[in-house]
């Protein structure tokens, strides 16, 4: 009898143990699905292009549905989707804000019955097209000295691959490059082009090059045996991301960093194509089709903290192709059906706002920190104390008042919390920063300098 006593108590004793990991596997499963949410019920198809405009989520891809008929175009005003007119009749792969409109480019040929080349704006009722568009697919889309840029596989449209418009018409951009543009940026006072060409401007620019607005030049050695599908600036860095392994003898897997003279790896990078990249503070989030990232599983979505790669939570069940940040969340759009465990339609959101480590206690006012660095270039990083449980939001106006961006949060818990703000995109100049917090509210002024 004591035999089976013993045997018991160890069984007991196991079982107990068992129960310990299953609980605490659920508890952690609970804590990452609950940094990824749904927006909405999403779309029924990919999601390809993202992008913020008027304080919404502006979405492009393949899908025709999004809570309601869409068309390939849609935005969420912070509770439903809502299209854009009667949309387009194929792929939305590239957004763009440009003189204060939204410029969407792609696949298309068509809005309603408008004939309408590949690119078009939106003029608050219908899509207008912009000249005679293009003869083939817009990839990518950019503002650089006051003009926008676009890039793709046309031919044509004054220049070859890529061509600008000065809001009447298109005209070349040098000789143009000599094969598809998938991305592009504007670093450093230059346009930044990436994709499948080899030559630019008539000069070896192995995949990627810039644009100094006058002459096409190489960017380094470039990268020889892989295509750039994706470009970001974060500080004084810019970052390239594609299926390419090395930049001259340097290994570089799939993702790297220009330090001004030489492309350097990432830690060990990728295992497959970065699709995406969007920097968030001092913090660079990548998307793709990798599953691997810095020798850890990530699952299509990672971040690099300057350091190391990190998951996010167990990440996407399928590829990722857009990125952007919104109101201190970082949003993906892709192939996926399921983020961090949670089902979402294409597009999902992953909670990027930090809490400030090591709190104790709640803080015991209201505040709104002065920005650091200040002045800045391009982002700099705001923090603020919530004594109590309060709807919070931070804004951001020029000098004249206007308002350059909005961070709605909702009701935030007390604590302290920090926000990046990033400045590409707005000229240098004196800007303010306004915190609304229940019934207090507090502004203080920031300096962009570029």
């Amino acid at each position: 009898m004591k035999q089976y006593l013993n045997i018991l108590q160890i069984y007991v004793k196991h079982l107990s143990r068992l129960s310990l990991i299953v609980i605490a596997f659920f508890i952690c499963s609970s804590v990452t699905a609950q940094n990824w949410n749904p927006i909405g019920a999403g779309t029924d198809d990919d999601v390809l292009a993202l992008i913020i405009y008027n304080n919404n989520v502006v979405a492009g891809g393949n899908f025709t549905t999004a809570e309601s008929m869409v068309n390939r175009i849609a935005r969420w005003d912070g509770t439903s989707w809502v299209g854009f007119g009667a949309g387009f009749n194929d792929e939305v792969k590239a957004l763009a804000v440009y003189n204060g409109e939204l410029i969407a480019a792609g696949k298309f040929t068509s809005s309603g019955g408008t004939l309408i080349n590949r690119i078009a704006r939106w003029n608050g009722t219908s899509w207008i097209p912009l000249g005679n568009g293009m003869n083939n697919e817009i990839h990518a889309l950019t503002v650089y000295n006051n003009q926008l840029f676009a890039g793709g596989y046309f031919m044509g449209a004054g220049g070859n691959f890529i061509s600008k418009w000065n809001g009447t018409n298109w005209s070349e951009v040098g000789s143009g490059v000599n094969s598809m543009v998938y991305t592009l940026t504007v670093f450093n006072g230059a346009l930044i082009a990436g994709g499948e060409f080899t030559a630019a401007g008539g000069n070896n620019a192995k995949k990627i090059a810039r644009w100094d607005g006058t002459n096409w030049l190489p960017f380094g050695q470039g990268f020889a045996d892989g295509v750039v599908w994706a470009l970001a600036v974060q500080n004084s860095s810019l970052f390239a991301g594609g299926e390419f392994t090395t930049s001259g003898n340097t290994p570089v897997s799939k993702i790297a960093r220009w330090d001004g003279s030489t492309w350097y790896p990432l830690g060990s990078g990728m295992n497959e194509r970065v699709k995406s990249l969007c920097p968030v503070g001092n913090e660079l989030y990548a998307a793709g089709v990798f599953s691997i990232a810095g020798g850890i599983n990530v699952n299509k979505i990672a971040k690099w903290n300057g350091t190391n790669w990190q998951s996010l939570g167990i990440g996407l069940n399928s590829d990722g192709y857009a990125l952007c940040s919104y109101n201190g969340d970082i949003l993906v759009g892709g192939a996926f059906t399921n983020a961090g465990g949670v089902t979402a339609h294409y597009i999902a959101r992953y909670s990027a706002l930090l809490g400030v480590s090591g709190q104790t206690s709640a803080p015991e006012k209201f505040k709104l920190y002065q920005n650091y660095p200040n002045p800045f270039n391009p982002t700099t990083k705001i923090n603020f104390d919530i004594p109590k449980a309060s709807i919070v939001s931070l804004t951001v106006y020029n000098s004249e008042g206007k308002e350059v961006k909005t961070y709605y949060y909702g009701k935030l818990s007390a604590g302290s919390y920090s926000e990046f703000f990033d400045g590409n995109g707005i000229s240098s100049g004196v800007y303010f920063y306004r915190i609304h917090a229940g019934d207090f509210s507090q502004t203080n002024k920031m300096i962009l300098i570029k």
